[in-house]
């Protein structure tokens, strides 16, 4: 289950971009849909989990955000945007 997480992740913050476009459309971002990982089902709930993934990605750029996602990563624990879109 953790090397499907990091690798789902990895997919959502790369194509972010990709993913925003999808949300138009209500298609389960790449990431969830090609790996089989949770996402939220409903339209609110992919959007949050959409700008989270952006957010993570730019948290990447920092090493204090490639730091903590890799954390959360090695802890089999849901990524940010997962948990924020969880919250909506």
């Amino acid at each position: 289950m953790l090397v499907k997480r990091l690798v789902a992740s990895l997919l959502n913050m790369v194509l972010c971009w990709l993913n925003f476009i999808l949300w138009f459309f209500n298609v389960t971002p790449i990431g969830c849909m090609v790996l089989g990982t949770e996402c939220p089902s409903d339209r609110k709930g992919k959007l949050i989990f959409g700008l989270a993934s952006l957010l993570q990605w730019i948290l990447m750029v920092t090493i204090i955000g490639t730091i903590v996602i890799i954390i959360l990563w090695a802890q089999d624990k849901p990524s940010i945007a997962t948990r924020l879109a969880k919250m909506a």
